[in-house]
């Protein structure tokens, strides 16, 4: 066995507990194997390919930003085999349909390995096809996807669309005839310009489903141009929340063809509080409980003054926001439209006017963003001005960082250290400095940014200048990146540095960038690794590389899990005091309390119950730990079919407690199955009985519960035990003692043995012999019979 496939058959072992602090792993039993010790050392290399995949990635959204699709899916191919890329492939694939690159779009769809991922991914690409006026192209893509698929719809909707468009009716109806949802195909008939039988589709409908349907349609008018249809639909319907959501669609499809006035109208029509109508109206209460609660006309408002802001209206969207603010009563944060105007003015150049609009607002994060917007476009005086006049020093900084930027050291410089002398240390400031002199290729000057700061700062301008050297001076920004000692910060600046070389159109400079950062990355899949390997060698006996592998485990993972097998096997080959030894060596308790809970199971295993008990009794600090070990000692008794000490040991569990908390009747509930499995139906039934001890109030229905099934479950195995021996007889006298369900199940497997022994008459005899109240199990058991007689092929009888 080759060293890959070593590893490979240990990562297949989903084993036992090495785990992040709070975390934890169910318990198995591994098979062992051996591990060279060349093979185990390849287990201890740091791995740094989970910060190296972070940087592709950045690498890879970075090209996908900038529209270079082909390069970052080139990106994509070469990796694909290694990493999970299916996160960056939907994007391609989406932005690439967006700009009509279909082939591309397709070729990054079928990349993908998660279905779900891949139909959405097609559907979009189908979609952008339908509208590209490729509708053939659009029905072929989704044939394979499953009608109940739920983007279908919306592809069909579009692919109707544009076959309408083109005056291709036939084909758009014959579409829309083969959806079977009624809804879906309303919505469809309408798109076609058959909007009379769409109306009486849904006219067939159920209240909620019809009102959900005529405001499906009235967005479907809207978005194809017809919107005196659709706002005189949306009007018919109730008055709620819903209606208000719909009108908001349509003026969303308004405000996209520039239809100003008509959209202010509409919103008007918004009502700013439903809940009177609400009370009255069973249809809009239903409507507001499935969460159809989207439209209000402050919600409209803002929409309409976002696409006037977008389109360059700065006058009319500024006069739409101050109308928001006559209509609601907004606190001031919430007046953020009218600040987005102003940020808009200024970047016009008209500053003057954005500071007047800000004023209004009494929101001084306005004034913020105007000092930002002008510092952008070079007016530094009035950007400082307008800054000191908020009495806020983050505002200053801001433009001192714009200055930096642009080359004005000195003055942002200046503007740092005013800010340290009254007390403001912004490091932030110096770092872009360092920035921009290092990739104006000065970098002895940025580095003596290193005398203006403070210690803890100093690495902060070692960053920045790694960032501004990277695509000048590659090999020695790398070495500056690489001797940075916060994790974090190195992190930070290793992705910085490849989006920066990415820009610079220097890609394969940035993946060589994600080969060399070595920052070692803990895992908790290399961690569980070698506590499966530690458990392994003490499976085999070689204790000494078990503990060595265990100690290798990083300090930031908890290897009590591993340590507690170790100290399970030493105990079980007698070498006790070694075990113990672990405990001695843990400064944690909870740690100490799995060591000595391994110790008395391997005593168990070894046969010295009294022993193992003895060191049960010293873990004091951790309950959880003493009772899940003396389980474990429970559970062996039984499987070695020492049943009086498992008796003995389970009331020594429950002996010490009054009442029953739900950890101790969940143990008492595994051993029950386990006497139960053992076929020691008394035994097992006496610890039902330990089920019925006074519970927490908390617990006692669960509890009450729990003794209930576990009596179910051992009544109805000791029946059919009993059946299997051929005591049909004394088997349906245990089953009487069975509630309902518990019997008819116990019967219909019953019926279907005898069935398949050949005695079909003799299986419905029994059936028939039930009482008049057992019907329901009659009909139970008669199905049962005709399934084991179709199973064996009788189905005729």
């Amino acid at each position: 066995m080759n060293t890959k496939q070593h590893l490979l058959y240990l990562l297949a072992i989903p084993y036992f507990f090495v785990s992040a602090p709070d975390a934890s792993f169910a318990i198995a039993d591994p098979e062992t194997t051996i591990l060279e010790k060349r093979e185990w050392l390849i287990t201890q290399a740091p791995n740094y390919n989970y910060y190296q995949r972070q940087i592709i990635k950045r690498v890879i959204n970075t090209l996908i930003e900038q529209g270079k699709l082909e390069q970052a899916l080139n990106i994509v191919e070469r990796t694909k085999g290694k990493e999970d890329w299916d996160e960056l492939l939907s994007s391609i694939a989406l932005e690439a349909a967006s700009v009509k690159k279909f082939d591309l779009a397709l070729q990054s769809a079928n990349y993908l390995k998660y279905r779900r991922a891949k139909n959405h991914a097609l559907s979009q690409i189908a979609i952008s096809l339908a509208e590209a006026g490729q509708p053939e192209r659009a029905l072929q893509i989704i044939k394979p996807l499953s009608q109940g698929f739920s983007q279908k719809a919306r592809v069909l909707a579009a692919i109707t669309r544009n076959l309408a468009a083109q005056d291709r009716v036939e084909e758009a109806l014959q579409i829309a005839q083969s959806l079977e949802s009624k809804q879906e195909k309303a919505v469809l008939l309408s798109q076609v310009g058959l909007l009379e039988e769409a109306l009486q589709l849904a006219e067939t409908l159920e209240e909620v489903e019809k009102a959900k349907t005529l405001g499906s349609i009235a967005t479907a008018l809207a978005e194809g141009g017809e919107f005196e249809e659709g706002i005189k639909l949306a009007k018919s319907l109730p008055l709620s929340p819903f209606q208000g959501s719909i009108f908001s669609d349509i003026i969303i499809a308004l405000t996209k063809r520039e239809k100003w006035n008509q959209a202010l109208e509409v919103a008007q029509l918004i009502k700013n509080d439903y809940e009177d109508e609400n009370q009255e109206e069973n249809i809009a209460i239903e409507l507001l409980s499935q969460g159809l609660i989207r439209g209000s006309r402050n919600r409209a408002l803002t929409e309409i003054v976002r696409a006037l802001k977008e389109a360059g209206e700065l006058e009319q969207a500024l006069k739409v926001a101050q109308s928001i603010d006559s209509i609601l009563e907004l606190n001031p944060y919430q007046r953020i439209p009218q600040g987005a105007i102003a940020v808009e003015f200024a970047l016009k150049g008209e500053w003057e006017k954005a500071l007047e609009i800000t004023r209004s607002t009494e929101y001084e994060y306005d004034d913020y963003e105007i000092a930002g917007a002008l510092a952008k476009t070079g007016e530094f005086e009035q950007a400082l001005e307008i800054a000191r006049s908020t009495e806020d020093e983050y505002d200053d900084s801001q433009v001192a960082i714009e200055l930096a930027k642009i080359g004005k050291f000195a003055e942002a410089t200046k503007i740092a250290h005013s800010l340290q002398q009254n007390g403001h240390n912004h490091g932030d400031i110096f770092v872009t400095i360092a920035q921009v002199l290092a990739r104006e290729g000065r970098a002895e000057e940025a580095m003596e940014l290193n005398q203006q700061v403070p210690e803890s700062q100093q690495e902060w301008i070692l960053g920045g200048v790694a960032k501004g050297l990277v695509a000048v001076e590659f090999q020695e920004a790398v070495r500056i990146m690489q001797s940075l000692e916060n994790v974090l910060h190195k992190r930070f600046v290793a992705q910085e540095m490849a989006i920066k070389l990415t820009n610079e159109g220097q890609v394969d400079q940035a993946l060589q960038l994600a080969k060399l950062v070595k920052i070692p990355y803990y895992d908790p899949d290399l961690a569980q690794l070698l506590g499966d390997i530690a458990v392994n060698f003490a499976k085999l006996g070689d204790f000494d590389r078990a503990l060595e592998t265990v100690q290798s485990i990083h300090e930031s993972f908890n290897s009590s899990g591993a340590l507690e097998v170790i100290a399970t096997e030493l105990a079980a080959v007698g070498q006790v005091d070694r075990a113990l030894a672990l405990s001695n060596n843990q400064d944690d308790t909870s740690s100490q309390a799995y060591i000595l809970g391994g110790v008395a199971v391997g005593l168990a295993k070894k046969g010295e119950f009294k022993e193992a008990l003895t060191i049960v009794e010293d873990i004091e600090e951790d309950f959880w730990v003493k009772d899940s070990t003396i389980e474990d000692i429970i559970l062996h008794l039984i499987e070695t079919k020492k049943f009086t000490q498992a008796i003995e040991v389970t009331r020594s569990l429950i002996s010490s407690v009054d009442r029953l908390d739900y950890r101790k009747a969940n143990i008492l509930e595994r051993v029950v199955i386990a006497f139960t499995q053992a076929e020691q139906f008394d035994l097992a039934l006496q610890i039902v009985q330990m089920l019925n001890l006074p519970a927490e109030d908390e617990y006692a229905v669960a509890i009450a519960e729990s003794h209930s099934s576990s009596l179910s479950l051992v009544q109805r195995e000791r029946a059919m035990s009993r059946f299997e021996a051929g005591n049909l007889e004394e088997a349906l006298e245990i089953a009487e003692s069975l509630q309902n369900r518990d019997k008819g199940r116990f019967l219909g497997e019953i019926a279907q043995a005898i069935v398949k022994s050949g005695n079909t008459e003799k299986a419905l005899q029994l059936a028939e012999s039930l009482p008049g109240t057992d019907r329901e199990i009659r009909v139970f058991m008669v199905a049962q019979i005709a399934v084991a007689l179709t199973e064996e092929g009788k189905v005729d009888q």
